[in-house]
């Protein structure tokens, strides 16, 4: 996979996981090899965020992964607050800045071009979720 294209596909994961994360909190906890996943493959997910915490890319991420209404995978990794010595956990608050849209929106276009989407398909066929959401 190209490098470019592979940033912007971990870019479109860190976008979506504070979304899946609130999702995750109550989602059943499965192995990954019950919903067609592999837990070595998934692991190549922790060691790539590890990397970026070691390298001060980032202070810590929490990483969810869910297919067909469970979580496969579920990681907190690295510092919620670096200076204080506070650890990232599963439930911990992020700010996502609004720089991550243009480059989830670049992310999105790429994947476009390599026909993974159409324009107009509902987004709920992607986050099934999303369907009927309710204001309240």
């Amino acid at each position: 996979m190209q490098k470019s294209r592979k940033l912007c596909l971990v870019l479109i994961l860190f976008v979506f996981a504070a979304f899946s994360r609130a999702l995750a909190q109550d989602q059943p906890v499965v192995k990954p090899e019950t919903v067609g996943l592999s837990s070595e493959r998934l692991e190549r997910i922790g060691k790539t965020v590890q990397r970026d915490i070691g390298d001060k890319r980032i202070a810590g991420a929490v990483t969810p992964v869910i297919r067909h209404g469970q979580v496969a995978w579920f990681r907190a990794q690295g510092m919620s607050d670096r200076e204080a010595g506070k650890p990232m956990r599963t439930d911990s608050i992020l700010r996502i800045c609004s720089m991550t849209k243009p480059i989830t929106s670049i992310a999105a276009m790429i994947l476009y071009e390599d026909g993974k989407f159409l324009l107009d398909d509902p987004i709920s066929n992607y986050l099934p979720e999303s369907k009927n959401p309710k204001v309240s």
